[in-house]
């Protein structure tokens, strides 16, 4: 009996030390370690390929713009470094297959390959304006309170001018997704509205989202969209996300805490509100994706490691499916030393033809940092979410 005790123990060690393993082995480096590594995900090819851009560098003055593009099974298809510019702040993929990239000043084209077409499309940033561009041409904010937006296509036409200085959150055949903060009662405390117009500039409908709670912090106030996914039945999906200054907890050097609530919202193609999903006590929703015809919503997780991440499934009607768990622990990270500290930072998640991802920065402090010097090693990994 002793024996056979003795032989399922070490049955159970080995069991245990092949997962530990398998769960190293399955996240997928997308960053090298450095002073700082930032690059998020932008689109998707036709072919599947992930687009990431962003910057890195081993130290402050040596960031580089990086432009990265990244398999469905995870492996790095190509990666581009820019040593003429410090960042890359967006990345689209137009219609004509091509990879437009906004750096500071202008708009330079990659081919899907990741070769620089040496085409460039100047920003004309002078006039004041706030530019994001799009699979179809570039659209300009101008100011904010009493602003406006106007859209220009590549040939540099106007085709639009809309009141507000909205940003859009999704880009669909027939128009824009348009997301900002509006007022609905005339008070000076704006709410998240979320808008959808055609490619003429006509409104096809408007929804402000009610406060998640009674209490008000006027200017303290900050309510907004957590960015909007298409659904496959037509609808919308948004996490909507407002955050208020708690006055009654004890200032430290004049700065407050905060309070936080989050939820998802799922919209008709018409706009209107068709039901909402509140996470539970203590918890907080970060970003939602459509994965083989389940809704995925990630939970805000801390910054510490050892520890999990939560991912709850729901259908089309919002009906709680399950949730799934994710642990990480420091030994799990591959290629990665050991320092005083780990930290991460949870990022978007991204569906692929060889599962679901999520982009995870992990921060590691150096040994070497000292009282007042805090030094951190950075590195980007996507993590395979575990499905229902």
């Amino acid at each position: 009996m002793l024996k056979k005790i003795l032989s399922i123990l070490l049955f159970l060690s080995l069991t245990a030390a092949f997962c530990s393993v398998s769960l190293a082995d399955d996240m997928m480096p997308i960053g090298k370690g450095g002073f700082l590594i930032y690059v998020s995900y932008q689109d998707t090819l036709p072919d599947g390929r992930m687009i990431f851009c962003g910057s890195g560098g081993e130290d402050y003055d040596g960031q580089r713009a990086k432009l990265l593009c990244v398999n469905p099974d995870g492996t790095i298809s190509w990666e581009y470094v820019d040593q003429n510019e410090q960042g890359y702040y967006e990345a689209v993929i137009l219609e004509d297959g091509n990879i437009a990239v906004s750096m500071h000043k202008k708009v330079v084209l990659f081919t899907p390959e990741g070769k620089n077409t040496g085409k460039e499309i100047i920003q004309d940033r002078q006039d004041g304006s706030n530019p994001q561009i799009l699979s179809r041409g570039v659209l300009k904010h101008y100011g904010e309170e009493d602003g406006y937006t106007e859209f220009v296509d590549w040939d540099g036409n106007t085709l639009f001018r809309t009141d507000g200085a909205f940003y859009a959150t999704l880009v669909d055949d027939d128009g824009l997704v348009m997301a900002g903060q509006e007022s609905d009662d005339g008070s000076k405390i704006d709410d998240a509205m979320i808008m959808k117009i055609d490619w003429q500039g006509k409104r096809l409908w408007k929804k402000i989202l009610p406060s998640m709670t009674e209490e008000r912090g006027e200017a303290t106030d900050i309510s907004y969209l957590e960015g909007c996914l298409r659904t496959s039945d037509g609808g919308y999906l948004v996490v909507h996300k407002q955050s208020i200054k708690d006055y009654d907890y004890p200032a430290r050097n004049e700065y407050h805490e905060w309070r936080d609530y989050t939820e998802l919202v799922k919209l008709s193609t018409d706009g209107e509100i068709l039901w909402t999903k509140q996470p539970g006590k203590g918890q907080q929703f970060e970003y939602v994706v459509e994965y083989e015809g389940k809704y995925c919503v990630s939970y805000h997780s801390g910054l510490d490691l050892p520890g999990n991440i939560g991912f709850l499934w729901l259908d089309a009607e919002g009906n709680e499916l399950g949730t799934t768990i994710r642990s990480i622990n420091r030994e799990d990270i591959p290629g990665q030393r050991y320092g005083r500290g780990m930290r991460k930072m949870q990022l978007e998640m991204i569906p692929s033809k060889d599962g679901l991802w999520q982009n995870l920065q992990l921060w590691n402090e150096d040994w070497t940092s000292k009282e007042g010097n805090t030094i951190w090693n950075t590195q980007q990994l996507l993590l395979p979410v575990p499905v229902l």
